[in-house]
């Protein structure tokens, strides 16, 4: 048998250590925070902290069966509560945003952008600086938001239609599945859709973003979310063939990609 020469050798050494770095990068731990339902995220950081990542949820006061005063509501008490959770993972985290989460990273992004490796956006809307969420919503004729949503007398707060909730959430979740997730949900603050958001290049927008496009999705619908990716283009978009809420319905699916 002949020897091997030395530039195979050398070859084969680089190839060996590839595989290594490439082994090592898939492996590495990672801290990802969930926001905004705690509840509705309960399966995939299950399967993702049994793969050895650090996986924490936290809900929007207002998105849980506990009782908030709508008084303690408030946009900024949700950045509070974000910028907490950031604070207590002791290196860089993984954000994921979904739906009405983003109005919040995009705060905390300014207090706290040195921590994000990335945001990754879920159905989340995209607004540029300064734009009004509720903006882009209404741009999205095909919605069936507003058919659904009830208004408080004060109109400070909102709140989804049970019937609407089944037919833009969970109309692909098993029946049996539902009926706790629609208990769950409350009054959400209107300032979330109001009030336009100023952010930095030096700061929030100078994180890496990553976006999942739902192609079943009835809230923000594919049409939008197409629109929101060309208006301000991530780094990397990604699709799943399911509705709003894939964590629920494709657990698996969504923690691979993710």
């Amino acid at each position: 048998m002949k020897k091997l020469s030395n530039q195979l050798i050398l070859a084969l050494v680089a190839v060996l250590g590839l595989i290594s770095s490439l082994q090592a990068q898939t492996s590495e731990n990672k801290n990802y925070l969930f926001i905004h339902e705690a509840w509705a995220f309960e399966k995939a950081p299950k399967i993702m902290e049994n793969q050895g990542h650090n996986a924490v949820t936290i809900h929007l006061l207002g998105h849980s069966l506990a009782s908030t005063l709508l008084a303690e509501m408030t946009i900024t008490a949700c950045v509070d509560k974000v910028a907490a959770a950031v604070d207590e993972i002791s290196s860089y985290v993984v954000l994921v945003a979904h739906t009405l989460g983003d109005s919040t990273i995009m705060l905390v992004g300014e207090l706290s952008s040195n921590r994000f490796e990335s945001i990754i956006y879920v159905i989340a809307f995209m607004q540029r600086n300064r734009e009004p969420l509720l903006t882009l919503a209404l741009s999205d004729k095909e919605t069936q938001m507003f058919l659904n949503l009830s208004l408080e007398p004060g109109n400070h707060f909102s709140f989804f239609n049970q019937d609407g909730v089944i037919s833009i959430f969970y109309y692909n979740i098993n029946p049996k599945k539902v009926q706790e997730p629609v208990l769950k949900l409350n009054w959400q603050i209107n300032a979330f859709y109001v009030q336009p958001i100023a952010t930095s290049d030096e700061k929030f927008r100078s994180v890496k973003r990553i976006n999942f496009k739902m192609l079943q999705e009835r809230m923000v619908t594919p049409e939008l979310q197409l629109r929101m990716i060309n208006s301000i283009p991530p780094e990397t978009v990604m699709e799943l063939d399911t509705g709003h809420l894939p964590f629920l319905w494709k657990p698996e699916r969504f923690v691979t990609t993710l």
